[in-house]
């Protein structure tokens, strides 16, 4: 039962996440896009692209607080680059 709660509240979150980013960086975008002045777009592009890590990084920190699992990974030494 604690597991489902978990992930219905990782995907509220992910949800609420995706909603709160999505608004400003759309908005942000059209500006840019109707913006003729390359230092100014530069600058909004910029702000984009933190707006879309922070989208990242909230998400990731909602996965990882509600996966309590370790990867243990063997056998790498015999793969080839190739």
């Amino acid at each position: 039962m604690l597991r489902h709660l978990k992930g219905v509240l990782v995907l509220a979150g992910c949800t609420v996440n995706t909603i709160v980013c999505f608004i400003p960086l759309i908005l942000l975008a059209v500006v840019k896009l109707l913006l003729p002045i390359a230092a100014v777009r530069a600058f909004l592009t910029r702000l984009i692209m933190r707006i879309g890590e922070a989208w990242v990084g909230v998400n990731s920190m909602l996965f990882d607080s509600a996966n309590d699992w370790k990867v243990d990974v063997r056998g790498l030494d015999d793969l080839s680059r190739d």
